[in-house]
């Protein structure tokens, strides 16, 4: 995992905590790391922006603090190749909405469910579980499972690599302490 805790960077994520495998980024963004948490520092143009480590496994329990605001397209990254090779965990965009689960495959979306999750408030963190065994994906929110769905697109099957990711949204939007086994 990472605690994101070291030093203030605007130009990258940084070496892990753990001191494993490196940080790699995808999309438009420069990611930083402010008050040990990591974010997006500027974007220069539209796009999924992803970053991701290789857990090892394909078996993945994988937990991020994500700081939610207002209108930001956020998640969790689980079995990810790249930021088109991936399937996200996300918060709803707009309150009362559902929690989403998509598989991306060569950039294009398939929605694999709407989880009934806890209704999103601006600048709160959500403590985000997903764990995938096989094509089962489970969902948790604060340690509460929000639902099971199976992920139908078979393309990342075997892919071990976890994060986060965000659209080009706020720049207040926040991810913190990342766990994964």
């Amino acid at each position: 995992g990472d605690t994101f805790v070291r030093a203030n960077s605007l130009t990258s994520l940084g070496a892990p905590s753990d001191g494993g495998v490196a940080w790699v980024t995808y999309g438009p963004a420069t990611w930083g790391i402010n008050g040990n948490q990591a974010y997006i520092v500027s974007v220069t143009g539209a796009g999924d922006n992803v970053a991701i480590r290789l857990s090892g496994s394909a078996t993945i329990d994988h937990t991020i603090d994500l700081l939610y605001r207002s209108g930001s397209n956020i998640g969790a990254v689980v079995r990810a190749q790249s930021d088109t090779y991936c399937v996200e965990v996300s918060p709803p965009t707009t309150p009362g909405t559902g929690w989403t689960v998509y598989s991306k495959v060569a950039g294009g979306y398939t929605l694999e469910a709407t989880l009934v999750g806890p209704s999103v408030v601006d600048g709160t963190t959500y403590t985000t579980r997903v764990t995938v065994s096989g094509s089962t994906l489970t969902a948790y929110v604060g340690g509460v499972s929000i639902g099971t769905c199976t992920i139908t697109q078979s393309t990342n099957a075997g892919s071990t690599g976890v994060g986060m990711r965000q659209d080009s949204g706020s720049s207040t939007t926040r991810f913190g302490n990342q766990v994964w086994v």
